[in-house]
């Protein structure tokens, strides 16, 4: 073996003999894609099992053979509406049986989808809507108003939605897998969100590998959790209805008042909670659940003792860029620790110098985690520069000489830090920069500074942060203000008083005054809990904000 067989001498000068040979023995090759779309694999499905139900809603249920029918009668309609190749679609519905309608319509419309939270400030959805040039948007009745100020046309979908003439869509309209599946918004470090496009082939590549690891199948009922802002909602619609079972919908008032009673009365067997929601419940409260995936935040070894002694508790890896999952540790009982990783799936991972990706590091040092293979996505709606930035083409110490591997070396830088450990074993260590994950969604701390600048002109230094208590079980997104303009640090960056400062009336009445500004623009998960006075902002010896 020797080291051009894949890697370079450029790049690779800290790595040792054992280091080369264990990274040729992890990622000699990339994993294979799966080119196919994701509504023609969920249409075999409904083909087999016609009559099973799919669908589970508290207002309505489906079986297989009804979601099918219903979505090509809609996608009909979308496409006279203008919906094909390229064109994405928002779907404004709260939870609700029809949201799967609306997203299989699209995809057989051979458009992509876009699912937004109606509880987001309108403007907001407004923006994510004119930047992926909306035209359409499917809504329910309850959304209708809020849909009609986001594109030219708002279509309902509603029983009315006709099955007349509903011959096979695949006779006659062909989507490649290579063609957008979905978008997906997350926070921005500039003030403005970035939406994450994802092919079929990416996300069909993620669900084949990650399947197995899961214990998904036709006997499954699976809550439906997470927000339609959180890009796990793809794993609680579609990962299910590929493996046959049934997808169970709470509403949002049942979720927020009676989530363990409504587990328990429909049975469901499957779930993917974050940790934080999983810690509100108790294994004795939900008895039925026999798998409970977690993960979108860090999992505590409380998390572990409480459940695995009673589930099959599954910790999940994944990122908006890289079709929700990455890495699965299928028995988190058997984990080394609650931050390890030992099953990456659809993907290879390098771990490289934080500040220069063209530099590999060795076996068990700490650097940046860089992802390659079939399930990365497409980049960021409207913003090459940033995709060029988070999504590199083969970097210096990768030779492609030779080599037949998919994405020709293309690979995601993630942000995430880890070692890799002699063992295989990837170990999380935290985030590269000020990007956080707060009850799995991802929040840039810089979007909300910009925002808080902009509605707050007159403080004089303003920092978001997440503040850990309880060992880590309590987290709270915190909005730290300066005002006093005598106070603080002065030219030299010298302290002159304690950091925190005891808040005055004047100053809560301020610190409501935002709050109130935040949330006409911040969705909910971003807008902090707590706004704090301090006297001056900490800085480090670079002159940047001492997060520490």
């Amino acid at each position: 073996m020797t080291l051009s067989q894949f890697l370079s001498n450029t790049g690779t000068e800290k790595l040792t003999p054992d280091d080369i040979q264990l990274l040729q023995k992890w990622n000699a090759a990339t994993p294979t894609p799966v080119n196919m779309c994701t509504h023609e694999l969920v249409r075999e499905v409904c083909l087999e099992q016609p009559e099973a139900i799919a669908i589970s809603a508290s207002d309505g249920q489906w079986t297989y053979a009804e979601i099918d029918s219903f979505s090509s009668a809609l996608a009909r309609r979308l496409i006279r509406l203008g919906v094909g190749a390229g064109v994405f679609v928002p779907i404004c519905i709260e939870k609700s049986c029809w949201v799967i309608i609306g997203m299989m319509a699209v995809l057989k419309a051979g458009g992509a989808f876009l699912l937004l939270d109606r509880s987001h400030p309108p403007d907001r959805l407004l923006g994510v809507c004119q930047d992926i040039s909306a035209t359409v948007v499917l809504a329910s009745a309850s959304c209708f108003h809020l849909a009609t100020i986001l594109a030219e046309t708002a279509l309902v979908i509603s029983e009315n939605v006709s099955t007349v003439d509903n011959d096979d869509f695949s006779m006659k309209f062909y989507v490649q897998s290579q063609s957008p599946m979905y978008a997906v918004f997350t926070s921005g470090s500039t003030g403005k969100p970035k939406g994450a496009v994802v092919s079929h082939s990416a996300f069909t590549s993620m669900a084949t590998e990650v399947l197995p690891s899961l214990g998904i199948n036709r006997q499954s009922r699976v809550l439906q959790f997470s927000s339609n802002a959180f890009d796990a909602i793809l794993s609680d619609y579609w990962i299910t209805l590929l493996a046959g079972g049934c997808v169970c919908i709470p509403s949002e008032s049942e979720i927020q008042n009676r989530l363990s009673p409504y587990i328990n009365e429909l049975n469901i067997n499957w779930a993917l909670l974050t940790p934080s929601v999983a810690r509100i419940l108790s294994p004795e409260q939900v008895p039925t659940i026999q798998h409970l995936a977690i993960g979108g935040e860090a999992i505590l070894q409380c998390d572990i003792d409480m459940w695995s002694p009673h589930v099959r508790l599954i910790g999940m890896y994944g990122l908006a860029e890289c079709a929700v999952f990455s890495a699965v540790q299928p028995d988190m009982s058997k984990a080394i620790s609650p931050s390890s990783l030992n099953h990456l799936l659809a993907v290879n991972g390098w771990v490289v110098d934080p500040q220069d990706h063209n530099m590999l590091l060795p076996v068990g040092e700490e650097g940046e985690l860089l992802l390659e293979g079939p399930c990365l996505g497409d980049g960021y709606v409207n913003q090459p520069e940033l995709t060029a930035m988070a999504f590199i083409e083969s970097p210096a110490w990768l030779d492609m000489s030779g080599q037949k591997r998919s994405g020709n070396g293309r690979m995601y830088k993630t942000g995430d830090l880890f070692r890799l450990n002699s063992d295989g074993v990837l170990q999380y260590r935290g985030r590269k920069g000020t990007q956080v994950k707060l009850r799995g969604q991802r929040i840039e701390l810089g979007e909300v500074e910009s925002v808080a600048r902009e509605c707050c002109p007159e403080a004089r230094g303003i920092v978001a942060e997440v503040v850990r208590r309880n060992h880590g079980q309590l987290v709270n997104l915190c909005l730290f203000l300066h005002y006093a303009q005598d106070q603080g640090t002065d030219e030299r960056g010298a302290e002159s008083s304690t950091i925190f400062e005891r808040p005055t009336t004047r100053f809560q009445d301020q610190a409501d005054q935002l709050l109130l500004q935040l949330r006409e623009r911040l969705p909910r998960y971003m807008v902090p809990e707590y706004v704090l006075p301090i006297n001056y902002i900490p800085r480090n010896t670079s002159s940047k904000t001492n997060r520490r």
